[in-house]
């Protein structure tokens, strides 16, 4: 359940994600490219979401087989958890200044 719950909020924040670079595209248009601290953001949350989905699938994987579940399913969790605060304050950081030339 709690692995499932870490795939629901990975295709929901990669959703998101998606928005975030459409209304980038937007603003931004063709000069998108010179953002590469913007850019750069978007590549970090693409690989937190990745990260997390490919622990779940790991530890989903290896719950089948090792008899020490409770700490497979207890590393994942916390893994997946840290991931979202990493990913929370790089959402924050898209809308930072300190990029901008």
């Amino acid at each position: 359940r709690r692995l499932a719950k870490h795939l629901r909020y990975a295709a929901r924040t990669s959703r998101k994600l998606a928005r975030a670079l459409f209304h980038a595209m937007v603003r931004f248009g063709p000069k998108l490219e010179r953002q590469q601290v913007l850019l750069g953001r978007f590549v970090d949350i693409g690989a937190e979401i990745f990260a997390i989905t490919a622990t779940c699938l790991r530890a989903q994987s290896l719950l089948k087989e090792v008899s020490k579940s409770a700490e497979v399913r207890e590393l994942a969790d916390y893994f997946c958890n840290s991931a979202r605060l990493r990913i929370a304050h790089l959402f924050r950081a898209l809308h930072a200044n300190a990029g901008r030339e």
